[in-house]
């Protein structure tokens, strides 16, 4: 099914001229037809792009911006995004990439037959990054040079690429697990990308971690948000990898973890406890582990993002980012090597690390509670289309058939392992 958003809220934002690559006499689509159209993939990111707070749109109804944006997320729903760019904007914008750097430049895009003109444009990625030659991982930003702006509520929409997942679906899967879970984590399905009416194909359209993710989370959005990059960890060396997502960018709070860790004594749950809300970050721990999600902290020393709610006495709260590696065929084995030294410390307290293990059984029976195979069919059944004309994808469609049989194999032995190697 695909969903057309047409949104009262931000008319004024729209142009009734046709963008670049469309006659007068065919403007750009208002929807999309019943089949595929005729026309012709996380990774961290390279570069910043920290969001800072911007003065709320008075013309904006919150109500209707966050249907909207859930109707965007809505899981099983296939979005449509329309980038329309110059040769000279794709050739600096490949330039950028090639060079390892990540300045937005001015496009045009409909998404879901709402228009919007001026936007910013930049490819993103580390492993997974490519150009427009291949299949580029993209942030679009509305308001980047006009202050203001968004769609749904969202200042920013990010499409992954999906070229080191075999399975295309692996990101839409866990985000969905770590939100059923009630686990802080962003919403995602697919979506269908064309550039100047051109399948790019398909991708993960992933909810962008900033400050309208946080004020659809929390009472108080303007604490400070960071992403772990490589080597981002609560030691002396670790904090300066944190990179300030939003708010001031004061490191105040990943100090204060650090401070805590070298004061922790035998009651190690509750000496964090004071900066870590660790009853989050077992949540956290446990489902990146019951996802095979340990290409990310704690056991690598980067994707996820951390919140300091200044509602909470600024205490910690996790969230999954960079989840395509997910299911990894030896993560249970591992349960307990976590290299970050949040739960290294755990895991050397007896009293810590018995309070985790207990907790695992009433998570492996939710676990099992989920149609995890229901809702693969419902994401494959709705992006199917996209995903056979999909020239671009690093995989054959037989190999993506294989592998996501192979994947609900795995997932559906996988608590299992979880049991054996952790004793239960």
């Amino acid at each position: 099914m695909w969903v057309v958003v047409l949104l009262g809220c931000i008319a004024g934002h729209l142009d009734a001229s046709p963008p670049p690559g469309h006659s007068p006499e065919a403007p750009a689509d208002t929807g999309a037809p019943e089949g595929l159209p005729g026309d012709t993939d996380t990774a961290g990111d390279t570069g910043e792009d920290t969001a800072k707070v911007d003065t709320a749109d008075p013309h904006d109804d919150p109500v209707e911006e966050a249907l909207a944006a859930e109707q965007f997320y809505a899981f099983g729903e296939l979005q449509e995004v329309r980038l329309y760019l110059d040769e000279a904007t794709i050739n600096a914008l490949n330039r950028d990439a090639r060079r390892g750097q990540s300045e937005y430049l001015a496009g045009d895009v409909v998404v879901n037959g709402a228009r919007f003109d001026h936007i910013g444009v930049r490819i993103k990625g580390s492993s997974t990054l490519r150009d427009f030659d291949d299949k580029p991982s993209l942030k679009i930003k509305f308001n980047a040079f006009e202050k203001g702006r968004d769609f749904a509520g969202l200042e920013r929409i990010t499409l992954n690429n999906m070229v080191e997942d075999s399975t295309q679906t692996k990101e839409v899967l866990v985000y969905r697990i770590f939100r059923e879970a009630g686990v802080l984590g962003s919403r995602a399905n697919h979506a269908a990308l064309y550039v100047n009416d051109e399948l790019y194909g398909l991708y993960t359209n992933l909810e962008t971690a900033d400050d309208h993710w946080l004020g659809s989370r929390f009472a108080d959005p303007s604490g400070e948000l960071f992403e772990a990059n490589d080597g981002a960890d609560f030691t002396r060396g670790g904090v300066g990898n944190w990179e300030s997502a939003s708010g001031t960018g004061d490191a105040a709070p990943l100090d204060a973890v650090v401070a805590a860790l070298r004061g922790a004594g035998d009651d190690y749950f509750a000496d964090l406890d004071t900066v870590v809300h660790m009853d989050q970050f077992f949540d956290f721990w446990a489902w990146s582990l019951l996802v095979g999600n340990v290409d990310g902290y704690p056991w690598t020393l980067n994707d996820c993002y951390v919140y300091a709610d200044p509602l909470d006495a600024s205490r910690l709260q996790f969230a999954p980012w960079g989840v395509d590696e997910s299911w990894n065929a030896g993560a249970p084995s591992v349960w307990s090597s976590a290299s970050g030294a949040l739960a290294a410390g755990c895991m050397r307290n007896e009293a810590c690390k018995a309070e985790f293990v207990a907790r695992m059984p009433a998570r492996l029976e939710q676990l099992a509670a989920f149609d995890v195979a229901g809702w693969h069919a419902l994401d494959a059944a709705s992006s199917a289309e996209v995903l056979a004309a999909d020239t671009r994808r690093t995989f054959r469609l037989d190999a993506v058939e294989a592998a996501r049989a192979e994947l609900l194999t795995t997932i559906a032995g996988w608590p299992d392992r979880i049991r054996e190697a952790m004793r239960l």
